[in-house]
């Protein structure tokens, strides 16, 4: 190879050495601007109290960081505006989970690991999982210990901080232990106000089991809602009046399942006489051909629990139709028919 070629080859290397360098460089530059920008906005939006004020609301929005767990961004908008008056991250320990934050007038709360390693996936020795409520300024701390290597864990990932942030629902321990149990606790002394095992349910109402299941507070915090379900089906309802600490059970409508719409301050709910969805397409269009065939009809009711009287809403063919029920306010259902049409049940 002559000296011409070669010159000619060692200039074609440098300019792709310094392209490649200068690609590098700018991406990364990039990246670290964003990541400066991103820093200087949420150091920016964090300027909050510690509580909601009048005309504020809050919200959140969930997603994925590189890894790392899930992310909630908790944002305070202007009710009216919708404007953003601040914002600050938390992180997340348990990807996807069905209720992962709690806003609350004073904290939101949500649960908070340590001791785990993300890289590998694997808890350490010294791993354990807190409750945690942080306030509008960003500032948090541990509200209750849920699990790990200290006597007296044992709670679960689900919970439900009632509206005045007096109490905190748990499940304690596990389906099959003698010790499992819905428990109350006080957030403030961290004593138990009420300890309900399930066995004490099942001993009164020998045809129930399954798990606990959480769904809500009423609005003035007087009762929480749970029910006892097994699978996909929701098999009692139970209301307890906080204080008290009474509990009524209420037997569930054969049909009711884990996506029917509970209305926590009227005890309605809503169920159908349809058949249940698989998943398997084949096996749900064998399902629709052999009720079709029969010629049988699916009834869509909303029931009242505490008198057990019910109101027929819809009737239609399809045997595996998911009405979407919703209630938009206090005395208002929505739900939605095979054609698409959206419906407005009004309680008088």
């Amino acid at each position: 190879m002559n000296k011409k070629k070669i010159a000619i080859l060692i200039i074609f290397i440098l300019i792709l050495s310094i392209g490649a360098g200068v690609w590098y460089f700018l991406k990364n530059g990039l990246i670290i601007s964003r990541m400066k920008d991103r820093v200087a906005i949420k150091e920016t939006n964090t300027s909050h109290g510690g509580c909601l004020e009048t005309g504020e609301v809050a919200e959140y929005e969930i997603f994925k960081k590189l890894e790392k767990v899930s992310v909630a961004k908790i944002i305070v908008r202007n009710i009216d505006t919708h404007h953003e008056i601040s914002s600050f991250e938390i992180e997340l320990p348990i990807p996807d989970h069905y209720h992962p934050v709690e806003l609350h007038k004073c904290h939101i709360y949500t649960t908070k690991s340590f001791g785990y390693d993300y890289k590998s996936k694997r808890a350490l020795p010294d791993y354990r999982l807190e409750l945690w409520g942080y306030q509008y300024d960003g500032d948090g701390g541990s509200v209750v210990y849920l699990s790990g290597p200290v006597s007296g864990s044992g709670y679960g990932t689900d919970f439900r901080v009632d509206p005045s942030e007096t109490y905190v629902v748990l499940e304690k321990s596990y389906l099959g232990n003698p010790d499992y149990a819905l428990v109350i606790k006080s957030l403030s002394t961290k004593e138990d106000a009420l300890v309900l095992p399930l066995k004490n349910i099942i001993d009164r109402y020998p045809s129930l089991g399954g798990s606990f299941g959480m769904n809500q507070w009423t609005k003035d915090g007087r009762y929480f809602w749970a029910n006892i379900f097994d699978g996909a089906n929701v098999l009692a309802f139970l209301r307890i009046e906080k204080g008290t600490w009474k509990y009524d059970v209420f037997p569930a409508p054969k049909g009711t399942m884990g996506g029917d719409a509970l209305n926590a301050e009227l005890g309605y709910i809503t169920y159908d006489t349809g058949a249940s969805w698989t998943g398997d397409v084949e096996f749900d269009k064998k399902i629709k051909e052999d009720w079709r065939a029969q010629g049988k009809k699916v009834s869509f009711y909303v029931y009242d629990l505490p008198t057990k009287s019910e109101k027929l809403l819809a009737t239609i063919d399809d045997p595996i139709w998911h009405f979407q029920p919703q209630w938009i306010s206090d005395h208002e259902l929505q739900y939605t028919l095979p054609d698409g049409e959206k419906k407005i049940f009004r309680v008088e």
